[in-house]
């Protein structure tokens, strides 16, 4: 209904229920091939690969995960503490099942970090951010239906944003709205 910017805002509020959703996954993958893409600059191969990962799973899924790495590592540590013979052989498991866990651990508080935060989701097609408050502001820069941003704070029929490059400003409350 060329309401884009909403459909990836409900999209991207399913997500955070149903992550691993396939279906939702391609309308969400076709509702941003969609939109105007604005480059926020370059992230990094482990940047991206770590997002993904996150992104990929949903907080039960990790709280399983860890579940499972934890008792495997106390198990496996109490077995080498407690029989001789078998340190050569969980030795190499121990580690590299703790390396998982320390891993999982930290998906986990990025993942409810990320959550938490504020994000909003632009849903006019073009909007104008401002350095003040006010209509007769200078603009900053443009931002495009269906992009995210940080929102930080209200005033009156404001909020200020801040995109995933770091660059802030303001924009008229009423042309976003909160994931």
């Amino acid at each position: 209904q060329g309401e884009t910017g909403k459909a990836i805002l409900n999209y991207k509020r399913a997500e955070r229920l149903i992550p691993q959703d396939a279906d939702l996954r391609a309308n969400l993958d076709h509702a941003t091939s969609l939109i105007e893409q604005q480059d926020f600059g370059k992230i990094g191969f482990i940047e991206k690969w770590v997002m993904g990962f996150i992104k990929d799973v949903s907080i039960d899924g990790f709280a399983a995960l860890l579940i499972a790495l934890y008792m495997f590592v106390f198990l496996s540590a109490a077995v080498f503490i407690s029989i001789k013979p078998v340190v050569l052989f969980i030795k190499l498991p121990l580690i590299i099942c703790f390396a998982l866990f320390v891993i999982c651990a930290a998906g986990f508080f990025l993942k409810i970090s990320r959550i938490n935060q504020p994000w909003a989701i632009i849903v006019d097609k073009e909007a104008e951010v401002r350095y003040e408050p006010f209509e007769s502001a200078t603009a900053h820069f443009s931002i495009f239906q269906g992009n995210e941003a940080l929102l930080l704070k209200q005033k009156d029929s404001w909020a200020f944003i801040k995109r995933p490059d770091g660059k802030a400003g303001w924009i008229k409350a009423s042309r976003i709205e909160k994931i």
